[in-house]
């Protein structure tokens, strides 16, 4: 039988049934992803004491609980892995090629965890409610919208 990514394994159907083994698992989970380990590593490491990936992406699709501590670990490892990235700087045994890549790969999964810390990309919310306003104050707030967006570099 060939698994999706979201189909348990089927030795996990009756083990895994207990509220509080699940709770234990996605907390002892969550601490390791958040200190900066990946899921997979996690999951096989101790598979009498973790279940697959499978179950637990299982569980953050069915348990909103689930996925909230999960998303809150991954905010934390990209703070994790960027911290990395001046350890692995000042790493005097790697080649400057092998440092440069561990830099972006760190650099790319930090923006990608925790986009609003460490992206280079930000996103300006622009809504607002446009729809009652006249076209006098529409044109104003595109003017305003325009400074916040093309604003000039200050010179000192």
């Amino acid at each position: 039988m060939r698994l999706t990514p979201y189909q348990p394994e089927p030795r996990h159907s009756k083990r895994w049934s207990q509220k509080s083994t699940r709770d234990a698992a996605m907390k002892a989970i969550c601490k390791r992803v958040a200190e900066g380990e990946s899921l997979s590593v996690i999951c096989r490491s101790n598979p009498a004491r973790f279940p697959s990936c499978a179950l637990v992406y299982l569980w953050c699709d069915r348990y909103p609980e689930y996925a909230g501590m999960m998303h809150a670990a991954h905010l934390a490892k990209g703070d994790v892995l960027a911290d990395r990235i001046l350890e692995v700087a000042e790493d005097e045994s790697l080649t400057p090629a092998a440092r440069a890549v561990r830099i972006g790969a760190y650099r790319w999964l930090a923006g990608k965890l925790n986009p609003s810390r460490w992206s280079e990309r930000h996103q300006i919310d622009i809504t607002s409610g446009v729809q009652a306003l006249t076209d006098d104050q529409l044109m104003i707030k595109i003017e305003e919208l325009k400074h916040l967006v093309f604003k000039e570099p200050e010179v000192s």
